[in-house]
């Protein structure tokens, strides 16, 4: 990951205390939230190396798919949510007029009934990269487990 002084200087920002899980997704959401641009290089330019630590890591095999799904259900991902959620609060006066407006139907989705969730979703443009993460997503929110 590289990014240039001004995500540094959000990414300072974060308080310690939120002890957020996934340290490359936060700094995707903040970084992207407050309107600066993040670009993915489909070329690897170093070796991935994956810990044996690792809390989500790679998605290519059916078991890596399993595990996803499992963390998923088990509202693994919703608590990850929650404290990304609370994070962005310290940060409200610096995410742009558009992803303000997504952090506001997303958290629609998490607490809302039924009918409002699906509606949040569709309206929030939330989305994964690629068709069954999108699935496994619009899963997460029949089921509370975003």
């Amino acid at each position: 990951m590289v990014f240039n002084k001004v995500a540094a200087s959000l990414l300072a920002k974060t308080p310690f205390s939120n002890k957020l899980e996934a340290h490359d997704w936060w700094l995707y959401i903040l970084t992207a939230g407050c309107g600066g641009q993040v670009y993915y290089d489909p070329e690897p330019s170093v070796d991935y190396r994956q810990h044996s630590g690792a809390l989500v890591g790679e998605n290519r095999t059916l078991c890596a798919k399993y595990i996803r799904i499992k963390k998923l259900l088990d509202g693994r991902f919703r608590g990850w949510n929650d404290k990304n959620i609370e994070a962005l609060t310290d940060f409200v006066d610096q995410l742009t007029a558009e992803n303000l407006k997504t952090l506001s139907w997303f958290y629609k989705i998490k607490f809302q009934s039924l009918l409002i969730r699906i509606y949040s979703f569709f309206c929030s443009g939330i989305r994964r990269q690629t068709f069954m993460g999108n699935v496994a997503l619009f899963i997460g929110v029949l089921f509370k487990k975003i």
